[in-house]
């Protein structure tokens, strides 16, 4: 009889074995799965003008262009989200706004993207790189934190300077070993029209402006 038992425990433990194998398979396949549209990512510390230059693309480039921000379910009491909440939030914003749009051959904006969970909880970089898409750029802006946005947030300029340097360990990291495209910016007395052209440059490299543009693309021109 114990044998029996232990004969069907060693079934159930295989059986378990495989499918979560599998599972595990589908998901290292899932990211790259019929993904023809183009991913740009907004990252940066608060105040570094991540909300600023979202509403200047949103105004100046293709209005066919999608605009997504993390938290992706923002409600009252966010700010006291546990990381696995923003981790469980992060996994719903890929798989129901993310990936589909990418499917759909869009071009997709996202204010925020896994990196900030990097920077922000210490999560390691190769648990996103292994199942979820890669940007094509990476719009990374930089600045010297203000003690009125420090306060704000109800932080210090020296927890901001930290944020700072884990972003630039990060990005030296992503592209150094997994050539991802990062465009650093600093902000620090930079006007939106010179913003807004560092960032149409870099777009295009990606997104080349069409020759004979609809009216709708003319926004280029700033």
């Amino acid at each position: 009889m114990n044998e029996f038992v232990l004969l069907i425990l060693i079934v159930v433990a295989f059986i378990m074995a495989v499918l979560v194998f599998f599972d595990f398979d589908h998901k290292l396949e899932k990211k790259e799965d019929h993904i023809v549209g183009k991913l740009i990512v907004i990252e940066g510390i608060e105040g570094s003008g991540k909300n600023k230059l979202i509403e200047l693309m949103k105004e100046h480039l293709p209005t066919d262009w999608a605009y997504t921000k993390e938290p992706y379910f923002a409600v009252d009491g966010t700010e006291n989200w546990t990381k696995e909440n923003y981790q469980l939030d992060r996994e719903n914003h890929v798989q129901s706004k993310i990936l589909p749009l990418l499917q759909q051959n869009r071009v997709v904006i996202t204010n925020r993207y896994w990196m900030s969970g990097c920077v922000y909880d210490g999560w390691q970089a190769e648990s996103y790189l292994s199942i979820w898409p890669d940007p094509d750029l990476v719009i990374w802006l930089d600045c010297e934190p203000e003690e009125e946005e420090a306060k704000a947030e109800h932080v210090t300029v020296a927890v901001l300077q930290e944020l700072r340097k884990s972003y630039q360990t990060l990005f030296d990291q992503l592209n150094k070993e997994h050539h991802i495209k990062i465009k650093k910016i600093n902000t620090d007395n930079l006007s939106s029209e010179e913003l807004l052209t560092i960032v149409n440059e870099e777009v295009e490299k990606i997104i080349p402006a069409p020759k004979n543009p609809e009216p709708i693309l003319t926004a280029y021109q700033v």
